[in-house]
């Protein structure tokens, strides 16, 4: 699974290179126009779209082209095969009744979210594995934003360009919620990149 989250110009095409058979629109406050790509021929649009909105067109895509009417951030989710993100209310009481619980009083479900923001100092990325951050137990999240010109790739000790299964393009974020306690490493084919990073504790 891809996540992206990209500042988009009004008017502007973002038009991101990443292959996958299914697409959401994650975060989307005001609505757009998506166009998707396979061998340079448009496969499939969609027209004023907003939050929630999703497509699994026959066959994939390749490339993805996003426009805006107005400036806003947007966050977007790319895979191969299915998925789902969805937000929803639970009465726990009226939930814990029909499991034939008894209870008395007001329930309460509480997320616990993190406490801790760090912004780690960025790192250069060239055509050789680079460490970006050390295992730590302790780490909930971790965001990575490509501040470089060309792709860089992300994952565990010794990914390389050609095996790696995250490619974050120039300008992308990629959020690691999953694997967020694991070392980290990048690469790219091109010197001279660099990764920002934020980790969330």
């Amino acid at each position: 699974m891809q996540q992206f989250i990209q500042a988009v110009t009004a008017g502007k095409p973002w038009q991101l290179q990443t292959m996958g058979d299914y697409f959401r629109l994650v975060a989307c406050p005001l609505p757009v126009d998506v166009k998707f790509f396979r061998a340079n021929q448009e496969i499939a649009s969609a027209v004023q779209m907003d939050t929630g909105f999703y497509l699994k067109p026959a066959g994939g895509f390749d490339r993805i082209e996003v426009v805006s009417a107005q400036a806003q951030t947007i966050k977007i989710m790319v895979l191969d095969g299915d998925g789902g993100y969805d937000r929803f209310n639970v009465d726990v009481t009226s939930a814990l009744q029909a499991i034939a619980v008894n209870i008395s009083g007001a329930a309460e479900m509480t997320v616990k979210q993190a406490a801790t923001i760090n912004n780690i100092a960025p790192v250069a990325v060239g055509t050789a594995q680079t460490l970006l951050v050390a295992a730590d137990a302790t780490r909930r999240g971790l965001r990575f934003t490509n501040n470089g010109s060309s792709v860089v790739y992300i994952g565990g000790n010794g990914v390389t360009v050609a095996n790696g299964a995250i490619a974050i393009g120039a300008g992308q974020t990629w959020i690691e919620d999953q694997a967020a306690p694991g070392a980290w490493y990048g690469i790219s084919g091109v010197a001279g990149q660099q990764m920002r990073i934020q980790e969330i504790k």
